[in-house]
């Protein structure tokens, strides 16, 4: 059962080199990927009527160093905007320390600026006083998330989960030669068909690239131009209809 005021009492401050923040995201549906950021913050508030916790890490402290590219990768845009968006943040509203040592906390957490409910589950250890006189707590807890809801939508997961799935798609294509990426354009098609886009009839295949712009990147060929615009607004119309609401 959980207790009816709180065991522990104060304020208390993460410790910054016994504490850590991890996780664990399923790897092609393989293996498991687990890695930590080594930069947190936590602070837990206790008074008489509510237990409180605010947490935060930096984005640059994932540990991911290698390969380079791999690093730039997670921190670029397409995965945490490190940039634009450091903090990754978590603040508990509402935390029940039971009798047994089990904990909730029931908060939201922010990543990219999108911030979604969240219950973590964990455990908890009384206060006891450490080897240089502080008072030392211990408290863990863990959740699941989509990231999808945060705005990580990067095409890396196998279907049926990925990003393109029900999604329109059109494919547009240009190269040197006479035949304008047909080839390469059918085998995209293929894919993306395979993840379960929705694909878009209205093809485009430029020929002679090198003649096929002007200087300012505009196609001369007026049909061309044409085209491209009808695969546009093909693409447009088909995404339109995708946001219309379900008849009852």
């Amino acid at each position: 059962m959980t207790v009816q005021s709180p065991p522990i009492s104060g304020a208390y401050a993460g410790d910054p080199i016994h504490s850590s923040v991890g996780f664990a995201v399923r790897y092609m549906r393989v293996s498991t990927f687990r890695g930590t950021f080594d930069s947190v913050s936590a602070k837990l508030d206790v008074r008489p009527s509510e237990v409180a916790r605010a947490g935060s890490a930096e984005v640059e402290s994932i540990s991911i160093y290698t390969p380079e590219q791999f690093r730039a990768h997670v921190l670029g845009d397409e995965f945490l905007a490190a940039s634009a968006h450091p903090l990754i943040t978590f603040t508990a509203r509402h935390v029940a320390l039971d009798e047994d040592g089990a904990a909730t906390a029931t908060g939201s957490l922010t990543i990219k600026e999108n911030t979604r409910p969240v219950m973590a589950h964990g455990g908890w250890s009384p206060p006891t006083p450490g080897p240089t006189g502080k008072t030392r707590a211990h408290l863990a807890l863990e959740a699941t998330v989509n990231r999808r809801d945060y705005g990580i939508n990067w095409a890396s997961r196998p279907w049926p989960d990925n990003c393109l799935r029900g999604k329109p798609v059109v494919l547009v294509g240009a190269s040197t030669g006479l035949f304008g990426a047909v080839w390469a354009q059918a085998e995209v098609r293929k894919i993306v068909a395979t993840m379960g886009a929705d694909v878009v009839e209205n093809e485009l295949s430029v020929g002679q690239a090198l003649e096929a712009f002007d200087d300012e990147g505009r196609l001369v060929e007026p049909e061309l131009a044409l085209k491209l615009e009808e695969a546009v607004a093909a693409v447009v119309v088909r995404a339109a209809r995708s946001l219309e609401p379900a008849p009852c």
